[in-house]
This record gives structure tokens, C-alpha cells and sequence, in this order.
């Protein structure tokens, strides 16, 4: 959304449900875990997007668990 609450956009869909979002450094992008309820059996991957949701792609194979991403101040790494 925007500074005054409107334009409320989605980033993402479906039962993607994580508390562990970071923003990049320069505001262009979201990492996030995509949560157990997507993937029971196979982990959280990490996943990154732009804040509207589109250009997902993982950064994590599915069957990892990955939580809490951090960017480095550069924005080139996540940890």
C-alpha cells in the first residue's frame, strides 16, 4: 500500500502465509519463505518478488527450510 493506506496490492497468493518478509535495501524487492502450508512435506522455500508479487522466483530449492531472510546492506546477497 501507499503512505496513506490506499492502493492495497497483494505480493503474495494463494495460502502463502510467512511472518519473515524483508525488503531489499533499495525497496525493489521482497524476500520471503513461501510457509508450510504451500509445501508440508518439502520445507519453506525462500522465494523473491517484486512487492506487487510478479517476477517470483525461488531462491531456495522447495525442499529446504529457509526463515527470516536478511539482505546485505549491498542487496546482492540474502542470508
Amino acid at each position: 500500500m501507499d503512505v496513506t493506506g490506499a492502493h492495497v496490492t497483494a505480493a503474495t497468493h494463494g495460502a502463502v502465509s510467512s511472518p519473515s518478509v524483508a525488503w531489499s535495501p533499495d525497496g525493489r524487492l521482497l524476500a520471503y519463505d513461501l510457509g508450510r502450508t504451500l509445501h508440508p512435506v518439502d520445507g519453506e522455500p525462500l522465494v523473491v518478488s517484486r512487492p506487487d508479487g510478479s517476477g517470483r522466483r525461488l531462491v531456495t530449492p522447495p525442499h529446504e527450510f529457509a526463515v527470516a531472510p536478511a539482505w546485505s546492506p549491498s542487496g546482492r546477497s540474502i542470508a
